[in-house]
């Protein structure tokens, strides 16, 4: 065998060597980007998995954590804050006292959520009653008398408020004060559309909101409606009475 023909054996030798890797260069970007999109593909598949399933989970904690509130504001209403459990209240809820911390940390977070989401009620009755076909005056006065109902008929569903509040009141006063600021926030708006419409005379209408809200505030606290709701209303009546006289008034000072 020549010299010539050696290397050709040994070239064809080596042939399949050459081909493997020759194929190792062409399908191995194939196979990354085949790994890429795939892995795509699964992150996208995972993620709408989490937001089909968390659409429908979010929801279902609105709820429960709402069934709580409500088993917690019947034992408290009845029992009292001191006297009531965390086990009562997961057993009105029929389940565990496991699952209820999954929800709430604490007694007095359920009785804080439970205070805020009142809170929130009584707000959004008074604003609801709010007509904007009515006059200001009338506006003002359907806020007030909303707000008063409410209250009197929660605290007469609600015998043992006096602990809730005390708690509220003590430790979680922001919380008291942010609802305080949406309040004479409404009626410094009913203010304002008074006196750009010539109803009410010039003033600051923020500070006037806010004056009027603590002079009327009798008729907005839990403490002050152990009196009946018929006598309380005519109070308020006329305090109203003269506060529209004195909105009209010209002598009142911007």
């Amino acid at each position: 065998m020549t010299l010539e023909d050696s290397k050709a054996v040994a070239l064809l030798d080596k042939f399949p060597v050459f081909l493997r890797q020759l194929s190792c260069l062409v399908l191995l970007p194939r196979l990354w980007l085949g790994l890429f999109f795939w892995q795509r593909m699964n992150n996208e598949r995972n993620r709408l998995t989490f937001t089909i399933g968390h659409a429908h989970t979010v929801p279902m904690v609105d709820e429960t954590r709402t069934k709580i509130l409500e088993a917690a504001r019947r034992r408290f209403a009845h029992y009292g804050y001191g006297k009531t459990t965390m086990a009562e209240i997961a057993r009105d809820c029929a389940m565990s006292v496991g699952n209820l911390y999954r929800f709430y940390a604490s007694k007095e977070e359920i009785a804080v959520a439970g205070a805020e989401y009142c809170l929130c009620e009584k707000a959004e009755a008074a604003e609801a009653a709010i007509s904007d076909s009515a006059s200001a005056f009338e506006q003002l006065h359907a806020f007030m008398l909303a707000r008063l109902r409410y209250m009197h008929d929660f605290v007469s569903d609600t015998p043992h408020m006096q602990e809730l509040v005390q708690l509220v009141s003590s430790r979680h006063g922001d919380m008291l004060r942010r609802f305080e600021r949406r309040g004479i926030d409404c009626i410094a708006d009913i203010l304002q559309e008074g006196m750009s419409a010539g109803e009410f005379h010039p003033a600051n209408a923020h500070k006037l909101a806010a004056d009027i809200y603590n002079a009327t505030n009798k008729y907005n606290l839990p403490m002050c409606m152990n009196a009946p709701l018929a006598e309380l209303e005519a109070e308020l009546e006329s305090m109203l009475g003269l506060l529209g006289q004195a909105l009209r008034s010209r002598g009142m000072e911007p």
